[in-house]
């Protein structure tokens, strides 16, 4: 059953709580966005690591 509009929550979760991206930051950081951008583009097929909010996600998907 799902909840009336006026009782529904939504929830938000950022793309870093949900994946980890800690060394793609790390390129970012210490070596700006042009290296970055080439670094996601040359990993692009590259599935992320889950963050510490994928179990979260995970859990909700399958109560539907």
């Amino acid at each position: 059953m799902q909840p009336k509009p006026e009782t529904a929550i939504m929830i938000a979760i950022s793309s870093r709580a949900l994946f980890d991206m800690t060394s793609e930051r790390k390129v970012y950081d210490e070596q700006g966005l042009s290296p970055y951008l080439e670094y996601m583009m040359e990993h692009e097929n590259t599935p992320l690591r889950p963050g510490s909010a994928f179990p979260f996600i995970q859990v909700r998907v399958r109560l539907k």
